[in-house]
């Protein structure tokens, strides 16, 4: 559950769906990197970029900008359980390559004919990219009446989407900074997920009056892997396991450059032959097949 918008410095995009769920198509109008929050994979726009993607019929493509930085209610039932309160738990979704920034806005869930008379509490989320630390600030309340806004305290956790994993994930360190000034470490449990290319950096109980610093020494965006994830998608297409094994043949040797050969992979034996001509080449693979190789294949 997305929390509102995006921050200063991150764009989200989100495409309009076609074709029965099975792709999409967006555009992406700033010189940026930008990244499908879901998958981690990188997309290249050194300018406006009219993109057709392909993904299953239960997943969405939404690509965020380099240095987006999106809270979110964590998928668990207890979150989904706990009605209009403000969460004892978020994840913060970082994007690589560039710094940014979101305010977080929450009130007492009271309804005031004046909106100046709403209680908030507001938390600045920043992302500091080129140094590898992410901080909440200490909530910045409207007025006095601080009490049913915010949780005693919070789980953090922080997910920088589409990066290398760390040489050593036990140098991720995290500090919590009272209201008196007094700096103490945190545990931080982090792990990282090759599949969505993810670091994962989980801080429990952090008081929510406290400001949390989040170490992340190092972090290199990853490079699109580009031969495992187009066989994910001959492995999924219903066609000859021999245009399959052709094709992987291909990109295994040319990357990109098997674009140019999928409409031809297989001699066609079909037909006499005349003699001194040269023999017939065809393909078994559906132009909608070649389009989601081709999304893979030129995305960054």
């Amino acid at each position: 559950m997305l929390l509102l918008a995006a921050g200063d410095a991150g764009d989200v995009g989100a495409s309009d769906a076609s074709d029965a769920g099975a792709s999409t198509t967006t555009e992406a109008s700033a010189p940026h990197l930008w990244f499908d929050i879901f998958t981690g994979r990188a997309y290249e726009a050194p300018q406006a970029r009219h993109l057709r993607v392909f993904r299953p019929l239960n997943q969405i493509p939404v690509f965020a900008r380099s240095g987006a930085v999106l809270p979110l209610l964590p998928d668990t039932a207890q979150a989904l359980q706990a009605g209009t309160s403000n969460p004892r738990a978020l994840e913060v979704l970082l994007i690589p390559g560039a710094s940014g920034s979101f305010e977080l806005v929450e009130d007492d869930g009271i309804y005031q004919p004046d909106s100046s008379q709403i209680h908030t509490a507001r938390t600045r989320l920043t992302w500091n990219w080129q140094a590898g630390t992410f901080r909440v600030s200490a909530p910045q309340f409207s007025s006095q009446q601080q009490a049913g806004i915010l949780p005693d305290s919070r789980n953090w956790s922080v997910c920088v989407r589409g990066v290398v994993r760390p040489d050593n994930l036990e140098q991720i360190r995290a500090y919590a900074t009272n209201a008196s000034g007094q700096r103490s470490e945190v545990a931080a449990h982090a792990s990282y997920d090759e599949r969505t290319l993810s670091l994962l950096v989980s801080c429990e109980a952090v008081a929510s009056s406290a400001e949390l610093d989040v170490d992340l020494p190092g972090l290199k965006i990853a490079t699109n892997p580009l031969v495992s994830d187009a066989f994910d998608v001959l492995n999924r297409a219903k066609i000859n396991t021999l245009t399959k094994d052709l094709a992987m043949n291909e990109i295994s040797r040319f990357g990109v450059g098997a674009l140019a050969s999928f409409a031809a992979l297989e001699r066609d034996n079909t037909r006499e032959q005349v003699a001194g001509e040269p023999p017939i080449w065809k393909s078994h693979m559906p132009s909608t097949v070649i389009a989601a190789l081709a999304e893979v294949l030129t995305r960054s």
